[in-house]
């Protein structure tokens, strides 16, 4: 596929990306069918929803960088797979974990389709198939990133304000239920499966970049 092509069915893709994440997250907040209903910006505190937006802020950058000729800019390579990653992180889980234990419908409905699955598989086949420049084995470290700031801030808002009861408990995701040293390790796999997801798109990034192209 010549460049050119490349580059402009990466810029339909950032705008797509952009757009889907933004209809949803505001889809969601309505309360329409989905999982994600919390009412206004209650909907921030879930990672799902702040990974989705990352990866839509990402894309906008992406395009205005884009528009001057700096798309390929360091800085810009590491975020965009930082926000590729994160949105990857919340598909997996949503696939290996949340559906089995919930349901697959009920998962994927309304805004929750395109937040748990649509918007991170665009990310991921954007950034995988059609991304010429390199990652490196240091810019793994990026894909950890997001989940850190997450868990961090997530579990000083419980160290602060308390874990509450429900429904006003502070631990929505249920990270603490058995206690702290449960809930960190917890989080280390977290934050192991988000180094193991980075790893996986870096290989499938740098094998298709070395492939022959037509």
């Amino acid at each position: 596929m010549k460049k050119n092509i490349r580059h402009k069915i990466r810029i339909f893709l950032n705008i797509f990306i952009a757009a889907a994440v933004l209809a949803a997250w505001l889809a969601s907040m309505r309360g329409e069918d989905g999982v994600l209903t919390a009412g206004g910006l209650r909907s921030l505190r879930y990672f799902t929803t702040l990974s989705n937006l990352f990866a839509g802020a990402a894309a906008l950058v992406w395009l205005a960088a884009a528009a001057v000729g700096r798309s390929t800019a360091r800085w810009l390579v590491r975020l965009k797979y930082a926000a590729c990653c994160a949105v990857l992180l919340t598909f997996a889980v949503v696939m290996l974990f949340l559906g089995p234990l919930y349901g697959y419908r009920f998962l994927l409905t309304g805004p929750s389709l395109w937040l748990h699955m649509l918007v991170p598989l665009v990310a991921a086949a954007e950034l995988v198939l059609l991304s010429e420049e390199p990652l490196t084995r240091r810019d793994n470290a990026f894909a950890v990133l997001p989940p850190i700031v997450y868990g961090s801030a997530y579990t000083a808002n419980l160290l602060i304000n308390g874990v509450g009861e429900y429904p006003r408990t502070n631990d929505w995701y249920g990270f603490v239920r058995w206690g702290f040293p449960v809930g960190i390790a917890i989080f280390a796999g977290i934050c192991l499966a988000a180094y193991l997801l980075g790893m996986l798109v870096r290989v499938l990034n740098g094998r298709l970049r070395s492939a022959p192209r037509r």
